[in-house]
C-alpha cells in the first residue's frame, strides 16, 4: 500500500459480520502514508438502547452493553450509566469484531461501533503506516466507546516503524 492508500472492509451489520482477509505469497508493505483501517467497522450501536455484542457467532443485543457503557470484546467495557456486555473472542485466534457501546440518546446510526476484523497472511510484512481496528466514539452526550476489534498477522518476519492497534 503506497501513496496514501487506505484498505478497509464494509460496516458490519446486525446480520452480517464483515472481515478483511489478506493473503500475500511473499511481502506486504504499508508505507508511512498508508493504512489498513477498520476502525468503527465492527458491531454497531443503537440509539437509546443497549449496544450489540457477539453471542454464539452472531451480532445480538442480548447481553450487549447497556446505555452509556463501553463496548466489550476480549474483556468488559467501561461502566457508565449501565453495565457493559460480557467479553467475547479469542486471544489465540482473533476473528471477532469489537462490541458496540450502549447509547443514551442523540442521532448516530453507528453509535460507538466496535473495531472490525483484519487477518493477514504473508511471508513478510513491513508496516511503516498503520494497521488499526479501533473502536469508534461518537460525541452524542452519553455514549461510550466501542471495543477494539481483532488483528491477526500470520507472518515469518514483521518489521517497520508504524503502528498496529486495536484500542477500545
Amino acid at each position: 500500500l503506497q501513496q496514501g492508500a487506505l484498505l478497509t472492509h464494509p460496516l458490519t451489520t446486525t446480520t452480517t459480520v464483515e472481515r478483511l482477509r489478506i493473503n500475500v505469497a511473499e511481502a506486504l508493505t504499508i508505507d508511512s502514508t498508508s493504512a489498513i483501517d477498520v476502525t468503527g467497522r465492527g458491531l454497531v450501536g443503537q440509539v437509546g438502547s443497549v449496544g450489540y455484542t457477539y453471542v454464539a457467532g452472531v451480532p445480538t443485543l442480548i447481553g450487549g452493553s447497556a446505555q452509556g457503557a463501553g463496548g466489550s470484546h476480549g474483556g468488559r467495557g467501561a461502566n457508565y450509566n449501565g453495565a457493559p456486555a460480557q467479553g467475547h473472542g479469542s486471544l489465540f485466534d482473533p476473528d471477532t469484531p469489537g462490541g458496540s457501546a450502549g447509547s443514551v440518546g442523540g442521532s448516530c446510526p453507528t453509535c460507538g461501533a466496535g473495531g472490525g476484523v483484519v487477518r493477514v497472511r504473508a511471508k513478510t510484512i513491513t508496516v511503516d503506516g498503520r494497521i488499526v481496528a479501533n473502536g469508534a466514539i461518537m460525541d452524542d452526550g452519553g455514549v461510550g466507546k466501542g471495543a477494539g476489534g481483532s488483528i491477526r498477522l500470520d507472518v515469518e518476519t514483521l518489521s517497520g516503524a508504524g503502528q498496529i492497534r486495536a484500542d477500545g
